[in-house]
């Protein structure tokens, strides 16, 4: 028997994070989460939460080598809460996915998978299902530093 694959989710105490840790470790995958913080608020029993920031190299390469994950699912962001200041989200959105890509190739990562969310598409203007070929039209910088 083959060990199940290690699989690293950013974002794993959000609401998308929670529901594919649950997916994942359904399907067998060892999964761990990075956190921020040690945090007993979010259900997330379905994985092993490692403690980590995204922002701050060190502490991701740190967690990247305690975990040693074969696959990386990013779905850490700032999501919209109301606030005005655009720096917040381009500064966590950019770059702690741009650290997370470049913590990924410093280890050698299989692969890695980064989800953002509808919200880069704009407003619905019918009800059909959106798809991949349809243009980002972001109407914040929600979206914007999501897309």
């Amino acid at each position: 028997m083959t060990a199940p694959s290690r699989v690293l989710v950013t974002g794993a105490g959000g609401f998308t994070g929670r529901a594919l840790c649950t997916s994942l470790q359904a399907r067998e995958y060892d999964v761990y989460g990075l956190s921020q913080k040690q945090s007993s608020d979010a259900d997330t029993s379905s994985c092993s939460i490692v403690v980590g920031n995204l922002l701050d190299r060190e502490s991701l390469a740190q967690a990247l080598q305690e975990i040693r994950p074969l696959q990386v699912v990013h779905r850490a962001a700032r999501a919209f809460v109301g606030s005005d200041d655009s720096a917040v989200f381009y500064l966590t959105n950019v770059t702690d996915t741009c650290n997370q890509l470049d913590g990924a190739r410093a280890n050698s990562l299989e692969r890695v998978v980064v989800a953002s969310n509808a919200s880069v598409y704009g407003v619905p203007h019918d009800a059909r299902p959106w798809g991949e070929s349809f243009v980002p039209m972001p109407v914040d910088h929600d979206a914007a530093s999501s897309w």
